[in-house]
């Protein structure tokens, strides 16, 4: 599940840099069901793989959970402000 989670529902939140300070992961000191009420809205997984594929961003998949270390690996370009707005507006048209 893909959770976009605007900046104000994280107001008062205490945030810490995360593990992947190359992809600007960010630490949300919340419990996951809590992170979750946050957020406006939710999508699965391959619903957000192909947002991005039609966006012409290929993301492989990870189908394992050890697969996430090697997807570390992956060159995958970050997405421009524009490219972010484009995904998150895609997001609330095909999410819940």
């Amino acid at each position: 599940m893909v959770q976009v989670i605007p900046r104000s529902a994280l107001e008062g939140v205490r945030l810490e840099t995360g593990y992947i300070r190359a992809e600007a992961e960010v630490a949300v000191r919340l419990h996951a069901s809590e992170l979750a009420r946050r957020a406006s809205v939710q999508l699965p997984v391959d619903v957000a793989h192909d947002i991005l594929k039609g966006m012409g961003i290929h993301v492989p998949k990870v189908n394992t959970y050890e697969g996430i270390s090697d997807a570390l690996e992956w060159d995958i370009p970050k997405l421009t402000p524009e490219q972010i707005a484009n995904f998150v507006a895609e997001a609330y048209k095909h999410g819940n």
